[in-house]
């Protein structure tokens, strides 16, 4: 059923783009385009799931009975899990002469825990302690999938393309989401709990499973050696090795990957301490939570196109530095909210510039990255920001302990602009005349 279901959606899907001209610029290419239009449908049906889970994941914790302390490890351990993800995830894809597999089956193992989330409001077992034991063991495939997903996206599209393509499908996802959330919120607060929260997790198993179908339908080309024994052989412990040197010889890389651990500090840090600020200090309601997040996605998808064009033009580090600029007012603008419509605007301007930092912060990567080792750099980065993620969360409820939530967010801010400074000191572009050395592992994709 679902195979047909799908056909029928594409079908409508392929009309609905054409005639809105999506997609436009790309070149006359069967393959590019087929990869391009089903990525978009994939990443459309997959995002109705962020706009109505990740809003509320903190009010649900709370609303199963979690503590400040619970709400905390909610925000920081699934980055423990995501580090095991990103090994397992980049250890998989570098043997496999073939990624989408690897995307597909971690993909599945993730998704399926949103059936247990929408049934367990109604067993009888400690439900805020497994629902953040849910949370933190389903990042484990999910981190796998998404770096397995990151590195197919560098392989089947060419990095000229990547800009606009991305700019354009966050764009169009971004849409999705923020109406997901608008739509989410609303629910919530006209459904009674339980059965508002049980709804919208199977709705988005529903919608995460027809994403599946579109992901499965992408083309792939096997990488060079087609039977992978020669890529499993290389790809060994000394080609790990010969990698591992690389990455660390590979300055711009390296002064990236500092600075950016300096900053996700700063954006990690007030991740359980807004939820606490806003449902058990002021008491937002959960339509107020809704509306915040739809303002921040609204203003990215407005601004998605033009970061895209103005990465294609300018380059992703320099797209990357720019839009980080107003992130340390993101958190200190937090002190003075006190009416629940405040945070709604500053979500909209902090979106504007979120835009661009998501488009280009992988984008980049991949660009620092040589194609062969590609999985390994993007494991890599995603683990040193995760093991800052995994702690950041904690620090801010700690100085919310000992002094107040205003005083987290204060040193959140500092943190922020500290590396924001980073990114800036260490230049706004690559060097000119770098290039990586080659690594010794099998052949290029």
């Amino acid at each position: 059923m679902l195979p047909l279901d799908g056909n029928r959606i594409a079908e409508a899907a392929r009309r609905f783009l054409r005639r809105a001209g999506i997609l436009s610029y790309l070149p006359e290419d069967a393959e590019l385009r087929h990869n391009a239009r089903q990525s978009l449908l994939d990443g459309m049906a997959y995002s109705v799931m962020p706009g109505f889970f990740n809003p509320f994941v903190s009010v649900f914790a709370i609303a199963l009975g979690a503590t400040n302390y619970m709400v905390g490890l909610l925000a920081s351990l699934p980055a423990l899990t995501g580090i095991l993800g990103q090994a397992v995830g980049a250890y998989m894809a570098n043997r496999s002469p073939r990624r989408l597999p690897v995307v597909l089956w971690w993909a599945f193992f993730n998704r399926i825990f949103f059936l247990l989330f929408a049934l367990l409001p109604f067993l009888p077992v400690p439900r805020a302690w497994v629902f953040i034991a849910g949370v933190i063991i389903m990042n484990l495939p999910g981190s796998a999938a998404g770096l397995a997903w990151t590195s197919l996206m560098g392989k089947i599209f060419p990095p000229e393309t990547r800009g606009q393509l991305f700019g354009e499908r966050n764009a169009l996802t971004g849409a999705v989401t923020i109406a997901s959330t608008a739509v989410g919120g609303l629910l919530l607060a006209a459904i009674k709990f339980p059965y508002n929260y049980t709804f919208l997790n199977l709705v988005s198993f529903v919608f995460l499973m027809v994403s599946l179908y579109f992901l499965s339908t992408l083309h792939e080309k096997p990488s060079g050696d087609p039977d992978g024994t020669g890529s499993r052989a290389a790809r060994g412990g000394k080609g790990m090795v010969a990698v591992a040197k690389q990455m660390y010889e590979n300055r711009p890389y390296v002064t990236f990957v500092a600075s950016m651990i300096v900053l996700q500090f700063g954006m990690a840090m007030p991740a359980a301490v807004y939820p606490i600020l806003l449902v058990r200090m002021l008491h937002f309601s959960t339509a107020w939570i809704g509306a915040m997040a739809t303002a921040g996605g609204l203003s990215s998808v407005l601004m998605y196109r033009f970061w895209g064009r103005f990465a294609d033009r300018h380059g992703h580090r320099r797209t990357l530095t720019i839009s980080t600029l107003v992130f340390p007012l993101g958190s200190l603008a937090y002190v003075f909210v006190h009416a629940p419509y405040t945070p709604s605007f500053i979500e909209f301007v902090f979106g504007m510039f979120a835009a661009g930092f998501n488009l280009s912060v992988f984008n980049y990567v991949l660009e620092l990255a040589p194609p062969e080792s590609s999985p390994t750099y993007i494991a890599a980065y995603n683990i040193a920001t995760s093991l800052v993620v995994l702690v950041a969360p904690l620090v801010g409820v700690y100085v919310l302990t000992i002094a107040s939530a205003h005083a987290a967010l204060v040193a959140a801010s500092v943190a922020r602009l500290a590396g924001v400074t980073l990114l800036w000191v260490t230049g706004s572009g690559t060097p000119v005349g770098w290039r990586p050395r080659p690594a010794h592992t099998a052949a290029a994709r």
